[in-house]
């Protein structure tokens, strides 16, 4: 495809033009030269030259479309964060038990309760015979402080932190 048509989405046919936009979004963090020499052109007037490349429609193009890939992805690991530390706040260890009062493995290997699991670990008896499981869950205060609904300033001194309630 001739350079001078307009492109209409996806990596530029020109591979240096794509290497600079690439470095431009990425490494080099908005530094024209820098990304440049990096995809490849000549160091000799590079300021000048990537200067002029900056004003090309299809590489203004492509860093929008580059910005707008990185931005979903930051979305897509702040929401994921989130939704783990809020099943982290909100878990208790009853929501692992079974109806004897045992820890039930399958609970703690479900998608939905896994994330709150710090370990799980088997328990034997002398004979070496497995008698059940040991659960810890991480820390839900933690996980409170880490979405910015309390403060580690805020809580009173020997206060166990293992401990949350969440009233509706």
């Amino acid at each position: 495809m001739p350079e001078s048509k307009r492109d209409t989405g996806g990596p530029l046919a020109n591979a240096r033009h794509e290497a600079f936009c690439r470095h431009y979004t990425g490494d080099h963090r908005r530094n024209a030269t820098a990304s440049y020499v990096a995809a490849g052109y000549a160091i000799k007037s590079a300021r000048e030259c990537a200067s002029r490349l900056l004003t090309n429609a299809n590489i203004r193009r492509r860093i929008r479309e580059l910005d707008d890939e990185a931005l979903e992805i930051l979305k897509l690991h702040a929401r994921d964060a989130n939704e783990r530390l809020g099943a982290i706040a909100t878990a208790k260890y009853t929501d692992y038990l079974d109806e004897d009062g045992n820890v039930d493995i399958q609970k703690v290997m479900s998608p939905e309760l896994s994330p709150a699991v710090e370990y799980c670990i088997p328990v034997f008896d002398r004979d070496g015979v497995q008698t059940g499981w040991r659960l810890k869950l991480y820390d839900p205060m933690r996980a409170l402080e880490l979405l910015g609904l309390t403060s580690a300033d805020s809580q009173p001194q020997g206060q166990n932190t293992q401990v949350l309630v969440i009233k509706a």
